[in-house]
């Protein structure tokens, strides 16, 4: 900022870096607003690398010391056709002026030495209560930017603040313009949401958010499970579920779909008691189509599909079990797994956990011991290969490798050793 006050104009840090500075917080970004106009921003940096980062809408990137800072003119916006972006954005001198077009009034907020802290919005106030508050009308802020509703709600979960009423009820009145937002963006939001420490509580208390953006897991709410392993109904055992993980996305992201395909799959069995019949494959085609319309990048997509698909696994104590699970999964998946399994289980009734719980650290004891002990568990550790076959007669494609499946079934269930000279033996008996 000292370049561009050196300069005669004014600057100052502005938005979440001074509400995190304020909080003691440690920033992420670092934004600056100022009187300078962008072709002033580059002159005044012409000895940094600078970046029109978003030059129409008056923001410059410098990289200063390899940190890209945002520099961005003083403005006002008027319009929001697409319920995201302005469509007239006009440069101003007044700090005042650009801080009523912020969001929330814990962002409208800007600093710097000679004035200090600018707080025209009650923010600082609205940081000590932990509220979340529109700067100005609820129903205006929303309307330009529906994608704000979202922010709000990852705020509220990041931060541990209440969203204020008449705030509240804006968003609630505004959440159909969501679906005027990209829905790459909305995922970005998504996953700021249920990666903050409030994740599960927000759940709670502002569902219709959620519903809104996808709307297959409104089913879920107040879904009662008739049945002794639950004593919550479907969502809320999700958002205990998604409190329970570690707060990375791919994991978050699983436990707030595992059970979407519960509703679809529910019905009372003859002796009263719910039942979810075969609930994780609808959840795995649910999730796949939610994580697809989201936009959601394939490999993260596969990822949480599979854990949905996987995660009302029953383990048997066997080794043989075991080795098919990592054959399946592999070592990566099935440390994930043991993660999203443990979740469910702590989010059920107390009838059983123990026991389940218990059951699942010594499948994951077994898992661990299959690993050390380099079980073969895939064609690669098999002490045969397709050239062996090839030698004994199978003929090259389909055959070699269905030859080589069984072998690989008859190791795992520990009905052949791991050896050459036997699985060869296996092998010659039937050649046609």
């Amino acid at each position: 900022m000292g370049i561009l006050s050196t300069d005669g104009y004014e600057a100052y840090l502005v938005g979440g870096c001074v509400r995190d500075l304020v909080m003691g917080v440690t920033p992420g970004d670092i934004d600056i607003c100022t009187s300078a106009l962008p072709e002033d921003v580059k002159r005044a940096f012409s000895g940094y690398r600078t970046i029109d980062t978003g030059i129409k809408h008056g923001t410059v990137t410098v990289l200063i010391e390899g940190c890209p800072v945002e520099i961005t003119t003083f403005r006002s916006e008027q319009g929001y056709s697409d319920s995201r972006h302005p469509d007239d954005v006009c440069f101003i001198s007044s700090i005042e002026e650009d801080l009523k077009r912020r969001d929330f009034t814990i962002n409208a907020l800007a600093y710097n030495e000679s004035r200090g802290l600018v707080d025209f919005h009650g923010g600082l106030e609205d940081i000590r209560q932990g509220i979340i508050r529109c700067v100005g009308d609820p129903d205006e802020r929303f309307s330009e930017d529906a994608l704000r509703i979202m922010r709000a709600v990852r705020f509220s979960s990041k931060l541990g603040f209440k969203i204020e009423a008449r705030t509240l009820e804006g968003m609630r009145r505004n959440l159909p313009g969501l679906k005027r937002i990209a829905n790459e963006r909305i995922l970005s939001e998504l996953y700021g949401i249920l990666c903050g420490d409030g994740a599960g509580r927000v759940m709670r208390e502002y569902p219709e958010v959620f519903f809104e953006v996808i709307p297959e897991l409104k089913p879920m709410w107040g879904f009662d499970q008739h049945n002794r392993h639950h004593c919550y109904d479907v969502w809320e055992h999700t958002a205990y579920a998604v409190d329970g993980v570690p707060n990375d996305p791919l994991l978050r992201m699983t436990m707030l779909l595992h059970d979407i395909g519960k509703p679809k799959s529910f019905f009372i069995g003859d002796d009263g008691t719910g039942r979810f019949l075969k609930h994780p494959l609808y959840g795995r085609d649910i999730s796949d189509e939610v994580l697809r319309r989201l936009g959601c990048d394939n490999a993260s997509r596969e990822l949480i599909v599979s854990l949905v698909e996987a995660h009302d696994l029953r383990p048997t104590l066997s080794r043989s079990f075991a080795r098919r699970c990592l054959n399946k999964w592999g070592r990566d998946m099935m440390r994930l797994l043991f993660i999203v399994v443990h979740e469910d289980i702590c989010a059920q009734s107390e009838w059983k956990k123990d026991e389940k719980l218990e059951t699942l650290r010594a499948f994951e004891a077994l898992v661990q011991s299959v690993i050390d002990d380099m079980d073969c568990v895939s064609l690669s550790d098999l002490t045969v290969n397709g050239d062996d076959l090839l030698a004994l007669g199978f003929k090259e494609g389909k055959s070699v490798g269905e030859m080589l499946s069984e072998l690989l079934s008859l190791v795992i269930d520990d009905e052949l050793p791991n050896e050459k000279d036997a699985l060869l033996a296996y092998a010659a008996e039937r050649v046609s």
